[in-house]
């Protein structure tokens, strides 16, 4: 299915200059861009700056166009650059790399004559939903697209899974005389030691309402190396370690997953010390990363 698309941040430039064309057309889950070059959207002023100025202007104005589609440039995956001298191609390719990020866009540069004043540089693209890159995402979000998967309406009451118990990961080889389970299994019973302790006696100012606080301490799991992470209001028929106390008193919780790690090949040096230690090293992970979350969370002055 193909679609024209017209944008509200581009459409006022096009009538300015007369300019003939859509601005984008999708086929599929494709879109497909004119051209864009060094124009203020807002006052339609051609830019006099350099070309490494130019370059950055007209990449933010395709910003704010994808930005009308539900897209930005983490979205890009294909750059078309045309250069009124060959040789500036340094220049360009030095703002390319700092704009986008790695794996980078398909690109073709070439040289050539434009036809709108002292502009040096035209750029179209196409992009696409289905790319994605880290380099402008919050850390809070973390590396999974988990934010655009649907949510609980606003006045929702979380059941959790009713009458299902969720299952664990089990290790799929039996531990050795040499495996290092038998330290890690040291380090987790100091870990286990510290999950519990005082709060401070005075509740430290924590500006921001409770979607910032929850973003922060989500990241503050990421930053821990955390596979994933979100924080929530608790379902009612969460499990916290059997203590039906802990379930009444707390209403937030700090979720965790933790990846299996990458085993070591069969026959390769230090399989013997990793053999049947997958558990247990996800284990002590998540334990390290509850105990200091919890820590960080007492220190403000608040049960964890």
């Amino acid at each position: 299915m193909t679609t024209v698309h017209s944008s509200a941040s581009a459409s006022a430039a096009l009538a300015k200059f007369d300019i003939k064309n859509s601005t984008a057309i999708q086929v599929g889950d494709l879109y497909m861009f004119s051209g864009m070059t060094a124009i203020d959207l807002s006052t339609f002023e051609v830019s006099d700056g350099d070309l490494a100025t130019q370059a950055r202007m007209t990449l933010e104005n395709f910003g704010l166009i994808l930005g009308d589609f539900g897209l930005s440039l983490d979205h890009v995956v294909k750059v078309n650059a045309q250069l009124t001298n060959i040789d500036d191609f340094p220049v360009w390719n030095e703002v390319f790399l700092d704009v986008f990020d790695s794996p980078y866009p398909c690109r073709t540069t070439v040289g050539a004559p434009l036809v709108v004043g002292d502009i040096e540089v035209e750029i179209t693209a196409a992009s696409t939903p289905r790319r994605f890159s880290h380099k402008r995402r919050p850390v809070h979000l973390g590396p999974h697209r988990a934010e655009e998967l649907p949510r609980l309406a606003a006045d929702s009451t979380p059941q959790g899974w009713t009458g299902r118990t969720p299952s664990s990961p089990s290790e799929s080889a039996v531990p050795g005389p040499q495996t290092v389970v038998g330290g890690l299994s040291r380090y987790q019973e100091l870990f286990d030691a510290e999950r519990r302790g005082r709060s401070a006696p005075e509740r430290a100012p924590i500006p921001g309402g409770p979607e910032e606080v929850a973003a922060n301490l989500t990241a503050g799991c990421y930053f821990l190396d955390a596979d994933a992470s979100a924080t929530c209001l608790m379902p009612r028929d969460a499990g916290c370690d059997g203590s039906p106390g802990e379930i009444e008193t707390h209403r937030w919780a700090v979720v965790v997953l933790i990846d299996f790690a990458h085993g070591v090949e069969s026959g390769s040096p230090g399989d013997a010390w990793m053999l049947g230690s997958q558990q247990a090293a996800a284990d002590l992970r998540a334990t390290a990363l509850a105990v200091i979350t919890a820590g960080y969370i007492r220190n403000l002055g608040f049960d964890a």
